[in-house]
């Protein structure tokens, strides 16, 4: 039964391959991590993706001085997560190393003790002499994801450590008991993103995630994107195995979503955001809801960018006033709203607006197409409202003109 799982997995990890536009190389090895914590399982199955030296089963992973940023992953209710194949290799050909844990296909309470103890697992691991992967896994870049009870159980996960820098949950089931949103949710801090879909009969969007959405109360940030009919329970984390023509692109509209948050949390990417709550993220035609709502101001930008270009430059926070900065130099200046990034002898305020319940405030900035710009650099950042008043966005966005 081990083999064909195993020529199974095989088989779907050269179809994902054939298909993807490849960032990395990805190669995929299983492991049994030792539990520190005494709570959970005494050894953790985790199947891991990584970026490697080439494309395979246990190839050699690609070294990166200081690791790679980690997500870990929790499968849905009888759905182990060696299965998640597609999951693992589009977030590992993108540089994520992604652990996608087995040890349990039906119990949720083990499943969460389980999620907390991979923690320290992979820290160790971290550190292990001789480990495949000792130096690879950058445990202070993390972040979390799950798919129907594995979402349910990321929220309780979240409740429980701040060590993950950014969540994602995929058609969220939330079935734990009738109290256990309100008290749960309401106490995450990590900003996460809900993606569903109309077409999910299992964990419907409308009483699972639209409901969990409502219930967290207070994380740095949290959108919900709702895809259509089209968007089922399992098509919106996998594809290969559906018989529904539009199964790949139902995932990879998903998968953007996905990325993008885990982009700009965990890789500070200036352009993460966009494909989250910025104009990359409507033009999914499978959209048919999208909410957005931010308790920690945030920054990043869209567009083209050179001369004669606009970028459009975007501040996400609370409704209410905010404004743009732009300079000529970077700095880093402690104030008590936040650190300031800009230079304070070139800096201007070209922008003063209202931040909508959309969440998100524009400033197109068009570079004059005059080759005397080439060479020039700007930064930028926000100011906005957030859950202790007004505050710095805690990104900036830089724009430079090639020579």
């Amino acid at each position: 039964m081990k083999a064909l799982l195993s020529v199974l997995c095989a088989t779907v990890l050269v179809v994902v391959s054939a298909h993807a536009q490849t960032h990395y190389p990805v190669g995929r090895k299983n492991f049994f991590f030792e539990n520190p914590t005494g709570q959970g399982s005494p050894r953790i199955s985790c199947t891991v993706f990584y970026p490697a030296v080439s494309t395979g089963d246990k190839t050699p992973i690609l070294r990166r001085s200081g690791g790679w940023p980690v997500v870990v992953f929790l499968h849905g209710h009888s759905l182990p997560g060696f299965l998640y194949v597609e999951l693992g290799f589009h977030l590992a050909e993108r540089g994520y190393l992604t652990v996608l844990k087995s040890t349990t296909r039906y119990d949720a309470d083990l499943q969460y003790k389980d999620a907390l103890a991979l923690i320290p697992a992979l820290q160790f691991e971290h550190l292990r002499k001789g480990a495949f992967l000792q130096g690879q896994l950058d445990t202070d870049r993390m972040g979390l994801a799950g798919h129907s009870m594995g979402g349910g159980n990321t929220i309780r996960v979240l409740t429980a450590t701040r060590r993950f820098k950014a969540a994602v949950v995929f058609a969220p089931w939330i079935g734990f008991g009738s109290k256990w949103v309100e008290k749960e949710a309401a106490l995450v801090r990590t900003p996460i993103a809900i993606i569903t879909g109309q077409g999910d009969t299992i964990s419907p969007w409308d009483k699972h995630g639209s409901v969990l959405f409502d219930q967290l109360k207070a994380p740095d940030s949290k959108t919900l994107y709702v895809l259509n009919k089209d968007c089922d329970h399992l098509n919106v984390v996998a594809w290969i195995n559906s018989t529904r023509p539009w199964a790949k692109e139902v995932f990879e509209g998903s998968m953007d979503v996905a990325t993008g948050v885990l982009d700009h949390y965990l890789l500070n990417d200036q352009r993460g955001l966009d494909r989250v709550v910025g104009p990359a993220s409507k033009t999914n035609k499978r959209l048919f809801q999208h909410k957005v709502r931010a308790a920690r101001p945030e920054y990043f930008k869209s567009g083209p960018e050179g001369l004669g270009k606009t970028t459009l430059l975007h501040i996400m926070s609370a409704p209410g006033p905010a404004a743009h900065f732009v300079s000529y130099r970077a700095s880093r200046i402690p104030t008590p709203f936040g650190l300031f990034f800009l230079d304070l002898s070139t800096v201007m305020l070209p922008v003063i607006g209202f931040v909508a319940q959309s969440g998100v405030l524009p400033m197109p900035w068009k570079i004059p197409d005059d080759t005397r710009l080439k060479g020039a650099y700007m930064t930028f950042q926000g100011l906005g409202m957030g859950r202790s008043g007004v505050r710095l966005t805690t990104t900036s966005v830089d724009l430079f003109v090639p020579k």
